[in-house]
This record gives structure tokens, C-alpha cells and sequence, in this order.
């Protein structure tokens, strides 16, 4: 049993290893820096693998095997991620501008000074990640599971966060000029020194918040008031 076990995992590395050759022949090299634009990876495995600074704008990822991998700096601007396994992956300064995350699974990922503007994550799942200080403009969370979520200094200007799940959220210091928050479950967050001018808060669940210290200048409060 010992043995057909190490035979399959040789196999496998075969396997990888023999794939990622392939890759090199096709002109694709994965290494820190790379230039990788457009690429056409559906389902590659890529485990582990270094592409810190990399350049996969408007790469097609989909279903792609990123775990573990180093995608610190990468410009994933266009990208579409949708179905890839980024268990683990190191996401830290990472460029996903516009890139397409729906449904993604990121729970526990460090994406702080993250840039995602235009993104997609509706329905995404964000329970316990940290995107402290990234740059969510125009982002698309819609229906997003994101207990826990730390968004200090985060910036969420005009930000779709309709229907999240937002208990327990850290929002301190966050820019949420603009946002979408209705019928969010904003239960126990944290908003202190948020900017919450011009934000849509109706039909947001706020049992435990403070909003003592926010900005609520033309803030659409949960009760459907106009706070001028």
C-alpha cells in the first residue's frame, strides 16, 4: 500500500513537472517578474509556484490550482479566477482590478493593500480575511459571506455590499462614501471613523453598532431617513 502510494504522488509530480514544461515550450515561463498577458490557463496547476511581480492581466484562470502559490505584486488586472483554488496563496499588494472572483472561495486570505477596484466578488466567500488598507472601489460583494472581515482603512468607495454578510466586520477607518450597504447584516461591526456619507444603509441589520463617531452626511439610514 506504502508503495502504490509513493508511485502515485511520483506520478503526479511527473505529471506537474511534465505540464509545466509543456507550458515553458508554449513560450510560458513561471517565475518571479514573468510576462504572462492574456494567457490561456483554464485548470493549469500551478502549486506552490513563485510569480511575485508577474504580469497575468487578463489571463483566463478559470479553475486553475494557485494553492500555496506566491502571487505577491501580480498583476492579475482582467483576470478571470473563477473556479481556481487559491488556498494559501500569499495575495498581499496583489492587482486585481476588474479581475472576475465570483463565488470565489478567499476565507482566511491576506489580501491586505490589495488593489480590486471594478472587481467581481459577488457571493463570494471572505470569512475572516484581511483586506485592511486595499482599494475596493466600485467593488461588486454583493451577497458575499464576510464575517469577520478586516476592512481597517480599507477603501469601499461606491462599493456593492447589497445583501452582505458583514457581522463582526471591521470597518475602521474605512472609506464607504457611496456604498451600497442594504439589507446588509451589519450586526456587531466595527465603524469607528468610517466614512459613511451618501451610503445606502436600508433595510441594514445594526444590532451593536455604534455609529457615534461615523460620517452619516446624506446617509440613507436603515429605517429609510435621510440623515442630512
Amino acid at each position: 500500500m506504502r508503495d502504490e502510494c509513493l508511485i502515485s504522488e511520483r506520478l503526479q509530480r511527473l505529471e506537474k513537472s511534465g505540464m509545466l514544461f509543456l507550458m515553458y515550450i508554449m513560450g510560458y515561463e513561471f517565475e518571479p517578474g514573468a510576462k504572462l498577458q492574456s494567457a490561456d490557463l483554464p485548470r493549469v496547476d500551478l502549486t506552490g509556484v513563485d510569480v511575485r511581480g508577474a504580469d497575468l492581466s487578463f489571463a483566463n484562470l478559470q479553475g486553475a490550482n494557485l494553492s500555496g502559490a506566491n502571487l505577491t505584486w501580480t498583476n492579475l488586472k482582467g483576470a478571470d479566477l473563477r473556479g481556481a483554488n487559491l488556498t494559501g496563496a500569499h495575495l498581499t499588494f496583489v492587482r486585481l482590478t476588474d479581475a472576475n472572483l465570483e463565488s470565489q472561495n478567499l476565507e482566511g486570505v491576506d489580501l491586505s493593500g490589495a488593489e480590486m477596484t471594478g472587481a467581481n466578488l459577488n457571493g463570494t466567500n471572505l470569512r475572516g480575511a484581511n483586506l485592511k488598507g486595499a482599494i475596493l472601489e466600485g467593488v461588486d460583494f454583493s451577497g458575499a459571506e464576510m464575517t469577520g472581515t478586516n476592512l481597517t482603512g480599507a477603501n469601499l468607495r461606491g462599493a456593492n455590499l447589497k445583501r452582505a454578510n458583514l457581522e463582526g466586520v471591521d470597518f475602521s477607518g474605512a472609506n464607504l462614501f457611496g456604498a451600497d450597504l442594504s439589507d446588509a447584516n451589519l450586526i456587531f461591526a466595527v465603524l469607528d471613523g468610517a466614512n459613511l456619507a451618501s451610503a445606502d444603509l436600508r433595510g441594514a441589520k445594526v444590532r451593536g453598532v455604534d455609529l457615534s463617531s461615523t460620517d452619516p452626511t446624506s446617509t440613507t439610514m436603515p429605517n429609510g431617513y435621510l440623515h442630512l
